[in-house]
């Protein structure tokens, strides 16, 4: 797999694969809004999706029934460390394991993924929880 990245204008640049996916994206450090698609967010959109798909595997590999399973990441920018920015993941599941059961997939799913590993030898730090709701639970609140 190859990736190009090409400058093409101030803070412009645009990223290319060997899939011949194009995608622009600016500076993450040097944007001025939020509507602007960065480095950094596709960074965090990979390791959303590499804890999640590693997540998946733990689960199945221990034989735990899940209908559900969504991860939200925050990037939090701190000022007075480096690295300048700590991350925070929520995993919600539809499932009727033990809690204990799956924050121990968790754990290992971001230990097991690429981009956790490089996280966490870069010495960021990575919070996360996960929320269970049982079938029955979840059931209930659309039937209100």
């Amino acid at each position: 797999m190859k990736t190009t990245a090409k400058w093409i204008s101030e803070n412009h640049y645009v990223l290319n694969n060997s899939k011949y996916l194009n995608i622009a994206v600016t500076d993450p450090l040097s944007r001025e809004d939020n509507y602007e698609l960065n480095c950094l967010d596709l960074v965090l959109m990979g390791f959303a999706g590499c804890v999640t798909a590693e997540l998946k595997k733990e689960i199945s590999h221990r034989s735990i029934a899940i209908q559900e399973l969504t991860t939200d990441v925050d990037i939090e920018m701190l000022k007075t460390t480096h690295p300048n920015f700590a991350l925070h993941m929520e995993c919600r599941a539809i499932s009727s394991a033990q809690t204990e059961y799956l924050e121990d997939c968790l754990r290992n799913a971001i230990d097991n993924s690429f981009l956790g590993i490089l996280f966490r030898k870069a010495g960021i730090e990575i919070h996360s929880k996960i929320v269970v709701t049982t079938p029955a639970q979840h059931a209930e609140l659309f039937a209100g």
